[in-house]
């Protein structure tokens, strides 16, 4: 059995394969405690997610803490259709869970590329003053 599991900003869509079982819980420290304990109890192979520019990481680590492997990948959109696509794939591809980046490599990534987003934003300031 797999979950596939689409994140947004404020929800969670599931989707447990091959039952065909699915729901929405909130995107919020209690909904990921649920969804946490729920997993546990469904014992997946493992959960299939999208990387979501970072929404995905606390869903992660809580799963993996609690011993469920998890395998985070890119996709598009967010809808109830993903998580149902997410768990499809997990079973013929089976994707290879992986430990997360601690939180340091995770900050580190982000403050070196702070440099660069500010000389851009200045330049881009710049040339909206020269104009007018």
């Amino acid at each position: 059995m797999d979950i596939g599991i689409d994140v947004a900003k404020g929800h969670l869509d599931i989707c447990v394969r091959p039952s065909g079982e699915a729901w929405r819980t909130e995107n919020t420290a209690a909904g990921i405690t649920a969804l946490t304990a729920r997993a546990v109890d469904l014992q997946p192979q493992r959960v299939v997610m999208e990387a979501t520019g970072g929404l995905e990481r606390p869903l992660a680590q809580a799963l993996q803490t609690a011993g469920v492997a998890v395998a985070v990948g890119p996709l598009a959109k967010t809808d109830r259709l993903d998580a149902q696509r997410l768990a499809r794939f997990a079973a013929p591809v089976q994707p290879e869970p992986r430990a997360l980046p601690a939180a340091e490599t995770v900050a580190t990534a982000l403050t070196a590329r702070r440099p660069g987003r500010s000389r851009r934003r200045c330049c881009a300031a710049c040339r909206v003053s020269t104009r007018w």
